[in-house]
């Protein structure tokens, strides 16, 4: 997931030739083979640039999130070609999709006029209308994370975040159990890129929706990023980083509590509060 690179170091007046380790970013093209009118056909779905690893997963959580499929087994075969020559070939590649016979799809609504870079969300999406919407969540465990366990949740990943510990250049997304346990982890360039991978393990797991679990986001909370967790059915989101005004809208009207600027000890709720306050001795306790 990284690679090592020369550089030129300059500290305290002083420029040395060293190496350093670098976050690889690659395009992964996404192609779709789907039954039309009674005859198979193959279109392109989009271009994006990720980080290389369990690029399945991540077109399973992109599919998930897009409402291409709603299981697993919806997806027939995903077939994997290099874009590039050998030394490359694990960087760029093309993954070909072929859905079940059953899976109806609606390439207008999927349109995107634009590649799809690492921090892309809703870039190239040819009309508002193509925005989704999400159903009321309700959380299904009994437990519930007081205020102050919080901050151990980013501890926790912090020890398992090796391409961010080796570059200093990725983003991360966790999937917590409600109780605190960390129960899944990817890395990728771009934020998008993560949930996806995360979303798409879930759902060959057969773990979604995801009522009685969290994720924790590493950087802000962005629309398509609160969008994508509600539509996997998580009622809490933990984010590093800022909510924007759609994130919040899009938590409050799903029914998904919404935790921004967790860091030093502290952090916001932007969105269904009372999930809290119901388990905790006071607010922000």
């Amino acid at each position: 997931m990284h690679r090592s690179l020369p550089i030129t170091r300059w500290e305290q007046g002083q420029a040395t030739l060293r190496s350093d380790e670098v976050a690889i970013e690659a395009p992964l093209e996404l192609r779709l083979s789907f039954l039309r009118d009674g005859r198979r056909i193959e279109r392109p779905l989009l271009t994006t640039l990720r980080t290389p690893g369990d690029d399945e997963a991540l077109a399973l959580g992109w599919l998930y999130a897009e409402q291409v499929i709603t299981r697993a087994d919806q997806v027939e075969a995903i077939t994997e070609e290099a874009l590039l020559p050998a030394a490359d070939a694990a960087v760029a590649s093309r993954l070909l999709i072929r859905l079940a016979d059953s899976v109806t799809v609606d390439l207008e609504r999927l349109a995107r006029a634009t590649v799809a870079s690492s921090a892309c969300g809703l870039c190239g999406r040819l009309t508002l209308g193509a925005i989704g919407r999400t159903e009321p969540i309700v959380a299904t465990s009994e437990h519930w994370p007081a205020h102050a366990d919080l901050a151990a949740w980013s501890e926790k990943v912090a020890a398992h975040q090796r391409a961010f510990d080796a570059t200093g250049g990725i983003h991360a997304v966790a999937r917590f159990s409600l109780a605190g346990e960390l129960l899944d982890l990817a890395e990728d360039v771009g934020r998008h890129n993560a949930l996806d991978k995360v979303i798409g393990r879930a759902l060959r797991e057969g773990a979604l929706p995801l009522a009685g679990e969290a994720l924790w986001l590493s950087g802000r909370a962005g629309f398509e990023m609160v969008d994508k967790a509600a539509r996997a059915g998580a009622p809490l989101v933990v984010a590093v980083g800022a909510p924007t005004t759609m994130a919040i809208e899009v938590a409050q009207t799903a029914g998904l509590t919404l935790v921004g600027f967790l860091r030093n000890g502290r952090h916001n709720v932007y969105a269904h509060p009372e999930r809290f306050t119901r388990h905790s001795s006071a607010p922000g306790a």
